[in-house]
């Protein structure tokens, strides 16, 4: 049986991601220690080529560190609740889990549903200045001539309440969000 890839706003890709970077650094790790411990040997001391070369191996391992931390900051979306929310997707297009990015801010998006002209994101962040957000991925999309409206909301119950009177877009808008809003990481 062939495993299907997670793409970007699949349930479960967010928890996939973080333990592939993990794994990435983890690795990286041994290969490092496994040049500089090998180098010892050979050359019977640490000044060596091999020293370098394992220096110069922490320079990706640094960046995969830091997407890793980036990555753990953020919680997936529980099981529980995602069975809760899937009874909504066939009115609904939504994509679970993202990491998206505004001028200032990164943010985890819990949930995100697109019904005809509208964008309702679903954070458990804290967030200042919402209107400036949504201003701001809303712009994204009207770069590519269409207009959305954009609304980021804290609060489960009128996330609900949307899921409840969804439509699903008339037009297929939902990959050209996904392409502009996702940060890659």
């Amino acid at each position: 049986m062939e495993k299907k890839k997670l793409q970007k706003g699949e349930y479960g890709y967010l928890k996939k991601r973080q333990h592939t970077q993990i794994l990435k650094v983890l690795i990286m790790a041994i290969i490092i220690i496994g040049i500089l411990v090998t180098g010892i040997i050979i050359y019977k001391t640490k000044n060596n080529i091999l020293t370098v070369l394992a220096i110069l191996v922490v320079l990706p391992a640094a960046k995969m560190l830091v997407n890793c931390i980036m990555l753990c900051r953020y919680k997936a979306t529980g099981q529980e609740e995602y069975e809760k929310i899937s009874a909504y997707e066939d009115r609904n297009k939504i994509c679970y889990d993202m990491v998206l990015c505004a001028k200032d801010k990164i943010f985890n998006v819990k949930l995100m549903t697109v019904s005809k002209k509208d964008v309702l994101i679903y954070t458990e962040d804290k967030l200042n200045n919402k209107e400036e957000i949504e201003k701001y991925i809303a712009s994204f999309v009207r770069v590519n001539g269409h207009s959305i409206h954009v609304k980021i909301i804290n609060d489960k119950n009128m996330l609900y309440k949307h899921l409840e009177h969804g439509k699903l877009p008339e037009e297929d808008i939902s990959q050209l969000l996904e392409n502009l809003l996702i940060l890659h990481i």
